[in-house]
This record gives C-alpha cells, sequence and structure tokens, in this order.
C-alpha cells in the first residue's frame, strides 16, 4: 500500500516513507536574517533554534544560553534520542544552509505575543503557534516558509495523484491542523484538542490522540463505510 508523507508542518512532501521529499518549501535567506538578528538583537529570554534541511538530515541546533527553562531542556532531550542536536553561539552563521524552519518553545502567554510581532515583519513568514500536548501552559511557535502549511502541502499532494478533497479524511489535534480540516470532506478532531480547534471539525472522537483516536476514526469513517 502506498504511504505519502507531509511533514514538519507541510514543509516536505514525500512520494513515499523510502525516497526523497518531492516538495520542499525552506525559509529564504533574506527572511532567515531578519528573523534570527530579531532573536539575538532583542534579547527576548526565550530558547530558540533552528532545524536544517533535509539535505543536513535535520539537525536541529539551539541558541547556546547561560541558562534554559526545564521544559525546553526536556523537549531537547527527547529529540537528542533521534537526531543530532546540539547548540551553538551564534545561529545566524547557517544563514547559508537550507532551514525548514525557526522555532521557539515556552509559554504559551510569551510565544502569542511574539507570534502577533513576527506576523508583521518585513518577510511573509507563515507563523505556527500550538499548545504543547502534555502541557497546555508551554507551547511551541514555528516560523515557516510563507508557502509551508499541511493544507498547503496536502493540496499539492492532492494535486499531484489527481485525488480529490471529497475522498479526504484529516485528523487533528492542534491549531496547524485547522487548514487541512477545511479542505478535508470529513474533518476529526480528537478528545483532547483544544477547543478552539474542535469547533473547526465535523467530528470530535471519544478517545484522545494518545488512546486510540487515530484507530477510532478509521474505524468509523472507513472501515465502517465497507
Amino acid at each position: 500500500m502506498p504511504c505519502h508523507l507531509i511533514s514538519a508542518n507541510g514543509v516536505y512532501v514525500f512520494d513515499d516513507i523510502f525516497s526523497e521529499p518531492i516538495v520542499k518549501n525552506y525559509l529564504k535567506e533574506n527572511t532567515k536574517i531578519e528573523i534570527l538578528s530579531f532573536l539575538e538583537q532583542n534579547h527576548l529570554d526565550v530558547d530558540y533554534y533552528i532545524v536544517l534541511g533535509f539535505e543536513e538530515d535535520f539537525h536541529m541546533i539551539y541558541k547556546l544560553r547561560e541558562s534554559y527553562d526545564t521544559y525546553f531542556l526536556n523537549f531537547v532531550k527527547g529529540r537528542e534520542l533521534f537526531k543530532p542536536t546540539y547548540p551553538q553561539k551564534n545561529l545566524l552563521d547557517f544563514v547559508k544552509s537550507p532551514i525548514s524552519h525557526i522555532g521557539i518553545v515556552g509559554r504559551y502567554d510569551k510565544l502569542k505575543y511574539l507570534a502577533d510581532i513576527f506576523k508583521n515583519l518585513k518577510h511573509n513568514v507563515n507563523v505556527i503557534l500550538y499548545y504543547a500536548a502534555d502541557n497546555k501552559d508551554y507551547g511551541f511557535l514555528e516560523i515557516l516558509d510563507i508557502e509551508s502549511s499541511k493544507e498547503k502541502a496536502l493540496s499539492k499532494l492532492l494535486r499531484i495523484k489527481m485525488i480529490s478533497p471529497e475522498n479526504l479524511l484529516a485528523i487533528g489535534d492542534n491549531f496547524n491542523d485547522i487548514g487541512m480540516f477545511k479542505l478535508a470532506q470529513i474533518s476529526v478532531a480528537v478528545a483532547n484538542a483544544p477547543d478552539e480547534v474542535k469547533r473547526f471539525a465535523k467530528f470530535v472522537t471519544h478517545a484522545t490522540n494518545n488512546q486510540g483516536a487515530v484507530a477510532e476514526a478509521f474505524e468509523r469513517f472507513i472501515l465502517g463505510q465497507k
């Protein structure tokens, strides 16, 4: 059975899980310079990082600081288990490298304030803010190329494979899934999704994303239709 893949919030589209991406939407160099210079110069007391592209094995490089928020350190430890993850003093040294996104991890209220600032900078970017799945006091803010989003990547994949949105089932748990909900014929939010996200879905599962929500949606909308 073919398995297409969209990853990194729509930066990549893979024809299958073993091949190189057929779509890559990296941040443009002038955008990288603007965002990273802003973070460097304004001393915002936030933990931030970049993720290098497919060509450089998705290395995550985070800003070297004297101290870090405990939540960020746990995030780093988790990522170290499967991909190279390490600190560097000046992330601007990497602007010539392909970068999928610039990320900030921290208190949700502070990230919400920063998201509004980034949306008004000179270069158009897609700013995605969503709650941490395990702690709603924290969140993740990702800054991507304007062409990178789950719904845009999904639309490209549908065109390439000549699939109609009427045959699309979208399952999501956070704000970055709302665009897919608007595109799909059937949209499903999991039980532990934020209420603001559930309002955009046609159905809500009884199970959370850690308790079999995807299986529940498949049983209802795919297996149940046979």
